[in-house]
């Protein structure tokens, strides 16, 4: 009985800290784009490398001059060590945050989709540039 009592106070304490925790925190990170507006969709063009492509999926404005938008980008990446963080380095350069990102391999190498939320003010194009030269 004794055993049975302690197991079952443990379980108990175990959910209330749980549950205490998990309202405590959030699981997204705060965002200013809470109140934000979506703005229309509409396509852009490729990214320049071989199997890529970049198109717009929408955007959101948020309410200070921090608009950003959403883009799905699909490249493919050489299976060689670097090739990937070289990609992510220069994404990271131009202010780009990766939200998702689903692989596909492949027999020489791996096509990478990726859900980018960019600034607004960055062009397709250079977009395009900054990843055919990063490989």
């Amino acid at each position: 009985p004794y055993l049975l009592m302690a197991s079952a106070v443990a379980l108990v304490a175990t959910a209330a800290f749980h549950t205490w925790w998990a309202r405590r925190h959030g699981h997204a990170p705060p965002s200013d784009e809470a109140d934000a507006v979506p703005v229309g969709a509409g396509a852009a063009g490729g990214t320049g490398t071989a199997a890529g492509e970049a198109e717009s999926t929408g955007g959101i404005v948020g309410a200070g001059e921090t608009g950003t938008t959403l883009w799905r980008m699909r490249t493919t990446v050489l299976d060689a060590p670097g090739s990937l963080a070289a990609l992510c380095t220069a994404l990271a350069g131009l202010r780009v945050d990766i939200l998702t990102l689903q692989t596909h391999p492949l027999a020489q190498g791996t096509v990478d989709e990726f859900l980018l939320r960019a600034p607004a003010s960055l062009q397709a194009q250079e977009l395009s540039r900054k990843i055919a030269a990063a490989g």
